[in-house]
């Protein structure tokens, strides 16, 4: 049974077009106390959501009125249950969804777990009895795992506000220190001194002035004051065209020109996975060059890193075949969905890797990812098998 404490109201979105069976059913839901709002279609349902998820984008909080969970027969006139799970798969990947059938139908059953269902029913007595639970339960793990992300966010941005704090700090003290000495050392060596000091001198200013470099490094890796500065696009560019001079491999950037307002979270976490996924072809995919393109379509900013390297086979699970930082994209993707984002990675053996990352600007709505064939085109397409997110690109 599941635990209600603390569970709070339940509201359920019943999607049945039986006249007799769906008002059976949502009776014996609201006595088990969860509130029903029965529809016929999916359209209708459709509508619903939308309208609810429309209101939390503009009013920025949750709308307490509207459904927690769709409960929907497979079978229904007009869309079905399946092409209803698969449009809010496209809109809110982690909204739950029950699905609820009186036929044994495999290929259904396949696909609503392809798609995501959180839970499959059969119209039996035995099942019927215990969806209350069922519902309970689902509903509950959604309420956590929605108040971890919103955790997890806030958190993202505690640690890029730190990060920036401890930059200025090195900037505006360290590195100026550090920049001084450097330079008083430089003018003491030009003076007429004994050799033996001069050489010393001169050492400890060559010192001085690596330890200058490793920390404007430093300064650099915690928040790019170009990122901070400029903006993504040109951080972005930066970042691409230094790591590739630095490795020896050529690059090439692209931006469409649209202006980018991105939210504070997003724009300092876009920049650290862009960097994450650039070190990942570095250090994996023995390639020659490095492709960025950032792009904007409407609400959603679009990166895509591509490299012509050895590629990989995105059936290989991370899993079983663990190196070090061979969960890096696992991670990445984790990350990305406190922010509403989704990692998508295309490969194959001998072709090169192509890893997209799209994030709404805001950083609350969730994208769809682009196909491949759609080449630089950000048109946020949602990607069905997400074993291929949990893919590193391990060493060839």
């Amino acid at each position: 049974m599941t635990d209600d404490h603390n569970i709070g109201d339940i509201r359920v979105l019943l999607v049945e077009d039986d006249p007799d069976f769906g008002p059976v059913l949502g009776n014996a839901l609201e006595k088990a106390g969860i509130e029903v709002t029965l529809v016929p279609g999916a359209e209708e349902a459709l509508e619903i959501l939308r309208t609810q998820w429309k209101a939390e984008e503009l009013s920025e909080t949750a709308n307490t009125d509207g459904p927690d969970i769709v409960f929907a027969d497979i079978r229904l006139g007009g869309m079905s249950g399946v092409d209803l799970l698969r449009d809010i798969r496209l809109e809110k990947p982690d909204f739950p969804v029950i699905l609820l059938t009186g036929y044994d139908d495999k290929e259904s059953t396949i696909e609503a777990v392809r798609l995501g269902a959180q839970d499959y029913v059969l119209k039996s007595d035995t099942d019927i009895h215990e969806t209350p639970d069922r519902i309970k339960k689902h509903v509950r793990l959604h309420r956590l795992h929605m108040r971890n992300l919103a955790l997890m966010s806030e958190l993202l941005l505690a640690e890029d506000k730190e990060r920036l704090r401890l930059s200025e700090e090195l900037h505006n003290s360290v590195s100026q220190t550090l920049a001084a000495s450097h330079w008083r050392l430089g003018l003491l060596t030009q003076k007429r001194l004994p050799k033996k000091i001069a050489d010393e001198l001169s050492e400890i200013s060559d010192l001085v002035g690596d330890t200058l470099k490793h920390t404007l490094s430093m300064i650099r890796s915690l928040y790019p004051p170009v990122l901070h500065e400029m903006g993504i696009a040109k951080a972005l560019r930066t970042l691409v065209t230094e790591t590739a001079h630095n490795y020896g491999l050529l690059s090439d950037f692209q931006d469409d020109g649209h202006v980018k307002p991105l939210d504070e979270r997003v724009q300092s976490f876009l920049f650290r996975v862009t960097r994450e996924l650039i070190m990942n072809v570095v250090k994996h995919a023995a390639a020659k060059r490095i492709g960025l393109s950032v792009s904007r379509n409407g609400k959603y900013v679009c990166i895509i890193v591509d490299d012509d390297g050895c590629g990989f086979d995105t059936d290989w699970d991370p899993l079983k075949h663990r190196t070090p930082g061979g969960l890096g994209l696992i991670s990445i993707r984790e990350r990305l969905e406190t922010l509403g984002g989704r990692l998508k990675i295309e490969s194959t053996p001998g072709t090169g890797t192509r890893a997209t990352v799209c994030l709404p600007l805001n950083g609350r709505e969730t994208p769809r990812l682009p196909n491949r064939r759609e080449d630089n085109e950000c048109v946020c397409e949602r990607q069905d098998d997400r074993a291929e997110e949990e893919v590193e690109n391990h060493d060839c």
